[in-house]
């Protein structure tokens, strides 16, 4: 129970930069209306600049936060294990809930959602081989694409 309390606190910093991110375009002078998806998408990812790799948890390292296109590509690594220790659905039952929930409550999250930004969380074991990834978008929290 305390290890869950812990992974949804450290997760939460994790989407504290694209908040931040999406907030500064909010409040600019043009607002986010004037921005498009990549150019979120790539203020969302200068946000992580010089703060990552950063540790999470004693479990989880967020290595890279970088943008592809319309997307901001969370790269993470679970370092207490190989990617044949874990499940491809365990992975996404622990993380995917958590960062689902923060995402689709936020109004400036939203905002980017509706420009066509997605954000997409890939997760690796230590051997630096992929264990799952999964992408939250508008749609995925019941809004247009």
């Amino acid at each position: 129970m305390v290890k869950g309390f812990l992974v949804i606190f450290a997760l939460s910093a994790i989407v504290y930069g694209a908040f931040k991110g999406v907030g500064v375009i909010n409040k600019s002078e043009q607002g986010v209306g004037t921005f498009s998806a990549k150019e979120i998408a790539e203020a969302i990812a200068n946000e992580s600049v010089g703060r990552v790799p950063n540790m999470i948890n004693d479990e989880l390292r967020l290595d890279s936060v970088k943008s592809k296109g319309s997307e901001v590509v969370f790269s993470n690594t679970i370092i207490s294990g190989t990617s044949d220790e874990y499940l491809d659905k365990d992975v996404k039952s622990v993380y995917l809930p958590v960062m689902k929930q923060s995402l689709c409550a936020d109004k400036n999250i939203q905002s980017a959602f509706s420009k066509g930004v997605a954000f997409r969380y890939v997760y690796s074991g230590n051997n630096a081989v992929k264990i799952t990834e999964f992408v939250i978008d508008g749609p995925s929290c019941g809004g247009d694409a």
